[in-house]
């Protein structure tokens, strides 16, 4: 499975404290398919600054605004940035691919759970994949610092009275429960962790699980600093709208990557609307993972399906 971009790169605060992003809105005039995405004169519209104002690249203006701005993740959403942009398209643009391979280990390595957490569930899309499959006997805590992300996953449990799960408005490396855990799940979410908070968020969590619980996330993409060439990734379709994703990923240093995500709105083949969000994300590669959860005391799971990573509490 060919990891798609985070979807989205959850909070920074919750996850890892990085530098804040930068992302703007706007409607642009009416374009058709195949026209290329918007130049610099797009870009002024994008950003609504003056054509002379433009730096060269959409990066450089990116970067400035990142200096200008030093907000967490949690504070740019409560100012309509980050996740406040990506949050409407997140169950639209969530690739249908990686979705069945995610619930398809889910329902591979905790078919007999009883009490799980779910780290930065988002929208709530694999939290409801959970409840349907452990049933309400199981137990579900869903921690979800993100208000706007967790306006979605409570509408979305709102309508399964018989699931058991339990919202908490906390971050990762805070969050307390108070029953020993048959897994936790962190998907699309370790990106955001550089190596200090990723050794707290193993010791944490690892001492959260009974003995043979499973820690549960998916192969990291991609597995070393490099550029990701621009790909469209198609998404759903709502009434007379379709939605796609503009993803590419520029280098920032050895150890990060820059995500930059353009989700597109068309009406047929005109192009009726563009939001656009980056997200600074740590590049993990299976072998230093392995490092670091073994150094945690966890184990690799034997049944763990490709492209999952599963550890195990011996």
């Amino acid at each position: 499975m060919r990891r798609t971009p985070p979807h989205p790169p959850h909070l920074p605060d919750l996850r890892a404290g990085l530098g804040s992003g930068a992302t703007r809105a706007s409607r642009p005039r009416r374009r058709r398919a195949g026209d290329r995405l918007p130049g610099r004169g797009g870009l002024r519209h994008l950003w609504g600054l003056p054509e002379q104002d433009l730096p060269n690249t959409a990066t450089s203006v990116v970067s400035d605004l990142r200096e200008r701005t030093p907000m967490n993740e949690t504070a740019r959403a409560e100012h309509g940035l980050g996740y406040a942009v990506n949050a409407p398209y997140y169950d639209l643009i969530f690739p249908a691919p990686v979705r069945a391979t995610l619930e398809g280990a889910l329902q591979t390595l905790l078919p007999n759970a009883r009490a799980v957490a779910e780290i930065g569930p988002g929208t709530g899309i694999f939290t409801e994949a959970l409840a349907r499959l452990l049933g309400p006997k199981a137990e579900i805590f869903a921690i979800e610092p993100a208000r706007i992300m967790r306006a979605a996953l409570m509408t979305r449990l709102a309508r399964l009275p018989e699931a058991n799960v339990t919202v908490l408005p906390d971050d990762a490396l805070t969050a307390e429960l108070d029953v020993e855990l048959d897994a936790v799940v962190l998907f699309n979410l370790i990106m955001h962790f550089g190596p200090d908070d990723r050794a707290r968020l193993w010791r944490k969590w690892a001492g959260a699980l009974r003995p043979g619980g499973t820690l549960i996330m998916e192969t990291q993409f991609p597995q070393k600093a490099t550029a990701v060439p621009e790909a469209i990734v198609p998404g759903g379709v709502l009434g007379r709208h379709r939605y796609d994703t503009v993803a590419r990923a520029d280098v920032i240093d050895q150890d990060r990557i820059r995500w930059l995500m353009t989700y597109r709105t068309w009406a047929g083949n005109d192009l009726v609307r563009t939001e656009t969000a980056d997200f600074d994300c740590y590049v993990i590669s299976d072998e230093l993972l392995a490092q670091e959860l073994s150094a945690a005391g966890l184990v690799p799971h034997p049944a763990a399906p490709a492209d999952i990573q599963a550890w195990q509490r011996p």
